[in-house]
């Protein structure tokens, strides 16, 4: 695995994902179905001051707080800076094609619910490669933005759910 992907494990995950899964069912979301994506759920892109996202704030206060320090002291820097941050809910059926994010350093993903291994995020390298992880629900995968990474059609009865979100490091 590539020294600039890191794996987090959330402390009291069972707590925490109970928590997140009922802010998230509170949240305003849409389906997004496309060429390159079907998913069932996400608040990515829905704009408005008037939007409640609880979920953000109590991801921030109870984990990236925590995470912080973690990914500050592996990549030597002073601190993090959240760009944007989003869930998605894919159901049996649902993924998303490969893509790259871009205007930051690196994207994040949360895997709340991961009904099986072989639904991890999929990354590959520059030279179209595929990175090996091995992910649980619970952790939190960091991998550098530029690189494409995609999530495989969902083929069980139960959904995946995850929070996304990318950073910079300053």
């Amino acid at each position: 695995m590539s020294s600039h992907i890191k794996i987090f494990k959330i402390e009291d995950f069972k707590n925490h994902q109970k928590n997140l899964i009922n802010l998230l069912n509170e949240t305003l979301s849409k389906s997004l179905i496309e060429k390159d994506q079907k998913i069932l759920a996400t608040d990515w892109q829905i704009v408005s001051k008037n939007i409640k996202r609880n979920y953000v704030e109590y991801f921030i206060f109870n984990i990236l707080n925590k995470f912080s320090p973690f990914l500050c002291k592996e990549f030597n820097c002073e601190k993090i800076e959240l760009i944007n941050i989003w869930f998605q809910i894919y159901d049996k059926g649902g993924f998303h094609g490969k893509h790259r994010h871009s205007n930051a350093h690196f994207s994040n993903v949360l895997f709340l619910k991961l009904p099986h291994k072989n639904l991890k995020t999929k990354i590959y390298d520059l030279d179209n490669s595929i990175i090996e992880i091995d992910i649980n629900e619970g952790d939190i995968l960091t991998f550098p933005a530029y690189l494409k990474h995609e999530s495989l059609i969902n083929i069980y009865d139960e959904n995946k759910i995850i929070i996304s979100y990318n950073i910079n490091i300053v």
